[in-house]
């Protein structure tokens, strides 16, 4: 189950718009989960490793947020 080339292209284009990769994290995951409808483990590996962070922080914005569903 991995993200489609769009969302991947979008992905970059916010990690390039952003001047810190933890800046972009939260609307990539966003995006994620706006193609997927939520966020299982394995998305928020993948937008991770995208945006080039720990998974461990794609965990920790995730369950913090109400907005975004694991």
């Amino acid at each position: 189950m991995t993200l489609s080339a769009a969302t991947v292209t979008a992905i970059n284009a916010e990690v390039a718009r952003y001047p810190s990769k933890k800046t972009a994290l939260l609307p990539s995951l966003k995006l994620a989960q706006k193609e997927k409808g939520w966020l299982s483990t394995e998305t928020l590996g993948e937008v991770a490793d995208l945006v080039g962070l720990p998974h461990s922080h794609a965990v920790e914005l995730a369950t913090f947020y109400a907005m975004l569903f694991t």
